[in-house]
């Protein structure tokens, strides 16, 4: 989603601790092994009608994924049993951290049915054969069954800085409007996550951009008593693309 807005300035209006982070999270990025995108040969142009395409800001969120996974493991290994990707679109990251698991439960939200629809040939086609997927917005269905019972959540979500009236629809358009500063559909979400989420081990790993102030994003996941910190950041033509990891204060 790169040609609907212009660079943002580098690190404009962040904190000094903020910058530091990010710098380290650039640092990471590029010592990071690429991670093995899932096979997509199943899919169609057809499907990218009405499916986001993996992009830029997907390879940088499996690369996230595949770096901390390298990093933690054993923590991994030992705590990840139930696992959620919030808006799949094609579904590749659910299926990447599904294939590095093995041994755990994945499920898919979209409000896209086209979505919900190629994820699960995506899943097919690279070997994960019990995806369960959702149809509703962001992950409001899973809030009773699955509180504080889902151990690691995916969100590439529509973080496109675009007018308010493009955010509602279950289109591709659901993909990337993200309304004001980008930030429509972040905002709803944080609640969600911190509902959702493990104790004491459950992680979140989400896209953003800085036109999304992910500074002040951070200071909303406080609230919930949970941490928001830089993971690996690279530029993608005009934005610069964030993953965010979020995860329990530590008591």
């Amino acid at each position: 989603m790169a040609d609907f807005h212009p660079l943002r300035p580098i690190h404009d209006g962040a904190s000094p601790s903020w910058r530091a982070m990010d710098k380290n999270a650039e640092k990471r990025a590029k010592e990071a092994q690429s991670a093995e995108m899932p096979s997509m040969n199943h899919a169609s142009m057809k499907d990218f009608e009405n499916v986001y395409k993996p992009s830029d800001d997907t390879y940088l969120l499996l690369d996230g994924i595949q770096a901390d996974w390298t990093q933690s493991r054993a923590v991994y290994q030992a705590n990840m049993r139930t696992i959620l990707e919030i808006g799949c679109g094609s579904g590749a990251p659910i299926v990447h951290l599904a294939k590095l698991l093995q041994e755990t439960v994945p499920i898919a939200t979209d409000i896209n049915p086209a979505a919900l629809e190629l994820a699960q040939k995506t899943a097919v086609e690279n070997g994960v054969k019990n995806l369960k997927g959702i149809q509703c917005d962001l992950a409001t269905e899973l809030l009773v069954d699955y509180r504080h019972g889902i151990d690691a959540i995916i969100f590439n979500p529509p973080y496109v800085p675009t007018p308010d009236d493009e955010v509602a629809g279950n289109g591709i358009e659901a993909s990337w409007a993200g309304g004001e500063r980008g930030r429509r559909v972040i905002d709803r979400v944080i609640p969600q996550i911190a509902e959702l989420l493990s104790v004491p081990h459950g992680v979140c790993y989400m896209i953003t951009v800085d036109d999304n102030e992910p500074e002040e994003i951070s200071k909303l996941f406080e609230n919930f008593d949970l941490l928001m910190v830089p993971l690996v950041r690279r530029r993608a033509h005009n934005e610069y693309l964030s993953v965010q990891k979020i995860t329990r204060k530590p008591n």
